[in-house]
């Protein structure tokens, strides 16, 4: 990674009016980024108890991140599971997650209807955490330049997922 950066954590809770509140994560973003609902409603499937806390362990959250000043944005996807999935990228590259082997991935798809189409950028982290059991994915993707990117998957080394 390049130069620190400062960051600012956000704890991420869900609530389920039949399970209650579980905890996602303590989202990092860098300093100057802020968070804000995405256009879908977190969805709880499933949540457990780990180490006195109850966490989410099947889960999807959605998420605008955006720096206000430089007017970039990305939306964030994040999505919990049990276990870690089997289809995960062949280009992923080893990457670090709060002390947890990680992969990152980046790649482009054109998105958008036939007549309109563009290129959108994808920054994909995926890592199991055994102190929770889940494997968790975060998933950013938008038209902010590859800095911006760059400072995302940088503040993402430091997420909280226990």
């Amino acid at each position: 990674m390049s130069e620190n950066i400062g960051t600012i954590t956000h704890d991420i809770q869900l609530r389920n009016i039949i399970m209650g509140t579980s905890r996602l994560l303590k989202l990092t973003l860098p300093e100057g980024w802020e968070l804000t609902k995405g256009v879908g409603s977190p969805e709880v499937s499933a949540a457990h108890e780990r180490q006195g806390q109850r966490w989410a362990a099947t889960a999807r959250a959605w998420y605008v991140v955006y720096h206000p000043e430089h007017r970039w944005a990305a939306e964030l996807a994040i999505r919990i599971h049990p276990s870690m999935p089997k289809n995960l990228s062949e280009d992923a590259q080893p990457f670090e997650v709060n002390g947890h082997p990680a992969t990152v991935h980046v790649h482009s798809r054109r998105r958008g209807l036939p007549w309109r189409r563009h290129t959108v950028t994808f920054l994909t982290i995926g890592w199991m955490c055994p102190h929770t059991d889940r494997y968790i994915e975060l998933e950013y993707s938008g038209w902010c330049p590859e800095e911006g990117f760059a400072a995302l998957k940088q503040a993402a080394a430091h997420v909280g997922c226990h």
